[in-house]
């Protein structure tokens, strides 16, 4: 697709000057936008950043443009798509269009907490390679929270058999990435839709690792959308990437398959309780959420065999 990015907000040899590029691919959620931006222009630091947003809104339906520039702020850089390219092609022209080394997601219903980039840095300083995963809290539509899932603890290292038991990188925003490493793996896919995300940040973990955070660094908006809105195709998405990462868990292939298949019951339940008023097509039983309990209990003693090896082998 022939398209360009006009750059109509701000100062493009501000990507070239910043240590971390917050990344905000927009389009149509304008209502949220003013509270997303300014808590990115919040951030308590000295670490040289920048706001990188990319409108997708090629039919000027929305004043998006209007709600940055009364920001007044010199730290935002706005580029306009000529043509709409989709989701997945404007998180990608994100991408492609930042320059720093370290990048940070942003959607433009959600919020950072004051302190993102701070905690972020610290630990991507001892862990160059990894990406840090922050923890989210949870805000409804009228930015009231709904779930606070922070813990002052240690960060823990995200493993095969995290990706496998749930997406731990959630949807990536409040989290820490090393730009060239997201694109040396190939971009966003739209074939992985819904569970674009999972597919994506599951293949960096997997090559380059990472830390998940139990300090919260953003607020998660809990909405109407259109993931909420495809729920029949995320059991599948989910059970998609699950079986890609079949190699990267040594255990037997049986077993796993067992155990996807348990999850992918649990979620058509959950998700048609959830979102639907219409019967979910698989029946759970009691006995098959009993399987899947003892499958998760298996999994997670088989990742404390994995950690105890990994700080063994760093010892040696």
């Amino acid at each position: 697709m022939n398209f360009v990015s006009k750059l109509e907000y701000g100062e493009r040899n501000l990507l070239n000057e910043v240590d971390v590029t917050i990344l905000m691919p927009i389009f149509n959620h304008n209502k949220y936008l003013l509270e997303s931006i300014e808590s990115a222009l919040r951030q308590t630091t000295r670490i040289k950043f920048a706001v990188l947003i990319v409108d997708n809104d090629a039919a000027n339906e929305y004043n998006n443009l209007d709600i940055v520039k009364s920001t007044g702020s010199n730290r935002i850089v706005y580029f306009k798509n000529s043509v709409n390219i989709g989701a997945v092609g404007n998180w990608n022209q994100c991408l492609n269009l930042a320059r720093s080394k370290y990048v940070l997601f942003l959607h433009d219903d959600d919020r950072l907490k004051e302190n993102a980039i701070d905690y972020l840095w610290t630990y991507i300083q001892k862990y160059p390679y990894y990406a840090i995963i922050g923890n989210t809290d949870f805000i409804n539509e009228e930015s009231v929270y709904i779930q606070i899932e922070s813990k002052k603890l240690e960060p823990y290292l995200i493993t095969s058999i995290d990706l496998l038991i749930n997406n731990a990188c959630s949807n990536g925003v409040g989290s820490m990435f090393l730009l060239d490493s997201l694109k040396k793996i190939g971009g966003f896919k739209q074939e992985d839709y819904p569970c674009i995300d999972y597919a994506f940040f599951s293949k960096y973990v997997l090559k380059y690792g990472a830390l998940r955070t139990r300090v919260s660094t953003a607020d998660i908006r809990l909405a109407e959308n259109a993931t909420l809105s495809c729920y029949p195709e995320m059991a599948d998405s989910n059970r998609k990437v699950r079986y890609s990462l079949i190699n990267a868990v040594n255990l037997p292939h049986w077993f796993l398959k067992f155990f996807i298949g348990l999850s992918y019951i649990q979620e058509q339940e959950y998700l048609y309780a959830t979102y639907s008023e219409l019967p979910c097509p698989c029946k759970d039983t009691k006995a098959k959420r009993m399987m899947y309990r003892c499958c998760l209990k298996v999994l997670r003693l088989y990742k404390r065999f994995q950690l105890l090896s990994y700080a063994k082998k760093n010892r040696s």
